[in-house]
C-alpha cells in the first residue's frame, strides 16, 4: 500500500478488503500504519494531481501465509487481529446452495448480530482481542524475526541445548542466560 496509485484508491471508501495478500505486501510499515492509524497521507490517481487525505476504512486482509515485516515496533504488531481460518473443506464438505439457503432464512438474524456486534465494538472503541489471536500474532511477529529466528536455527545444532526440540516444546519465549529475547 505504499504506491499513491493504490492509497488514492482507498479515499472515501468504509472498508478495505484485500483477499489474497502477497508475502511482500507490508514493506513500508511507516505508510502502512498512517493508513491504519488514519493519518494524514498523500495519494494520487493516475494522470491526476496528488491530494492528501485521512483514510476512514476499515481493513481486512486475507493470505494464504503472513507477509514477512521488518518492523519490530509495538506500534505495528498491535494493529492486527490475526484470525486463523485452519479448516481444510474438500469437495466432499461442499454443499451446493448452501448460501443462498443462508441468505434466504437466516438473513434477519445475521444483519440483527452485526448490528449488536457492531454497536458493542463500537462503544469499546476496539476489536476484543482472545488468547487464540493473541498468540497467532505472536507466533507471526516470531516468524518475523530474523534474529529469533537464527538463533532457534543455532540452537537446533547438537551441542547448543535444543536438540530437536520444537517450538512448543521451548514455549513462546526464547531464554538466554535467563533473559527474555522473545
Amino acid at each position: 500500500m505504499s504506491r499513491h496509485f493504490a492509497r488514492a484508491s482507498l479515499a472515501g471508501k468504509t472498508v478495505n478488503i484485500v483477499t489474497e495478500m502477497s508475502k511482500n505486501a507490508i514493506l513500508d510499515s511507516e505508510g502502512f500504519k498512517a493508513i491504519i492509524s488514519g493519518d494524514q497521507i498523500q495519494a494520487e490517481e493516475k494522470h491526476g494531481q496528488p491530494f492528501v487525505f485521512k483514510p476512514t476504512a476499515a481493513h481486512v486482509f486475507a493470505a494464504n501465509t503472513l507477509p514477512v515485516v521488518s518492523d519490530s515496533s509495538d506500534g505495528f504488531w498491535r494493529r492486527w487481529l490475526v484470525v486463523d481460518f485452519n479448516r481444510i473443506f474438500t469437495k466432499a464438505d461442499a454443499k451446493p446452495g448452501l448460501a443462498e439457503d443462508i441468505v434466504a432464512e437466516e438473513l434477519g438474524l445475521i444483519a440483527s448480530w452485526l448490528i449488536d456486534a457492531a454497536a458493542v465494538v463500537w462503544k469499546r472503541r476496539h476489536f476484543a482481542e482472545t488468547d487464540t489471536i493473541a498468540a497467532q500474532r505472536r507466533a507471526w511477529r516470531g516468524e518475523s524475526d530474523t534474529i529469533r529466528q537464527f538463533l532457534l536455527e543455532l540452537l537446533e545444532e547438537p551441542g547448543y541445548g535444543f536438540g530437536n526440540a520444537t517450538d512448543e516444546d521451548r514455549g513462546d519465549e526464547l531464554f538466554v542466560e535467563n533473559k527474555v529475547l522473545y
